[in-house]
């Protein structure tokens, strides 16, 4: 899926539904950056 088409399904959400979705990319960036902090132990 494109990234186009991806902000289309975003844009069809609830707002709740969208707010559940930044919180769930956020915290996928945060377990990132643990994990990429790791690297450096």
């Amino acid at each position: 899926m494109s990234l186009q088409e991806l902000q289309e399904q975003a844009f069809r959400l609830s707002v709740r539904d969208r707010l559940t979705l930044i919180n769930v990319l956020v915290k996928s960036l945060q377990t990132i950056g643990q994990i990429e902090d790791w690297q450096y132990l």
